[in-house]
């Protein structure tokens, strides 16, 4: 079975992780600062809703791999799912 119903799936891989380490490199450079380099967009986006803080959050299980601390974003991608994760800036 081919990914996407097409063959050669790793040159979709190649772009995709070419990105993520793009973004990733930019998000823990110590010169870059965001609040000068930034694109235009991003501005115009409204802001994440929130969880009304009745609702609990449940209690975490114990993770299976060890993950690195870093106080800056990360950005990861696997096959064609990205995902960014940052920390609670409150």
């Amino acid at each position: 079975m081919t990914f996407g119903g097409s063959p050669c799936p790793s040159l979709w891989g190649v772009i995709s992780e070419t990105i993520t380490d793009t973004g990733n490199s930019f998000l823990q450079n110590k010169y870059w600062d965001h609040k000068v380099l930034f694109d235009l967009i991003s501005i115009n986006l409204e802001s994440p809703l929130s969880l009304p803080t009745s609702i609990p959050f449940h209690e975490a299980k114990e993770l299976s791999v060890e993950v690195p601390h870093n106080d800056k974003a990360k950005i990861d991608i696997y096959i064609d799912d990205s995902i960014g994760v940052i920390p609670n800036p409150s």
